[in-house]
């Protein structure tokens, strides 16, 4: 895989949102996975209430990042 192959491929609009959906499935996994561990390791709600949201504002952040790379890529730029 290399830049032609994702140019040509993100000319599709099913494959932008395709990718997008990928980015927020990974995402919210991603997530959902760190909440677990800090509610099994972090004793104090407080540092759990902290860590939550850390981790939901971290989330929050690259999903906009994303879905402004994803939905405003343009290849024809770097060429």
């Amino acid at each position: 895989m290399n830049f032609g192959f994702v140019a040509l491929r993100w000319q599709s609009p099913f494959w932008r949102t395709w990718d997008w959906a990928l980015l927020v499935l990974a995402l919210l996994h991603g997530i959902s996975g760190l909440r677990v561990i800090v509610q099994d390791y972090a004793r104090r709600p407080g540092w759990r209430l902290a860590w939550n949201w850390a981790f939901g504002i971290v989330g929050f952040t690259l999903f906009v990042l994303g879905t402004i790379i994803v939905f405003t890529f343009d290849p024809s730029l770097f060429r």
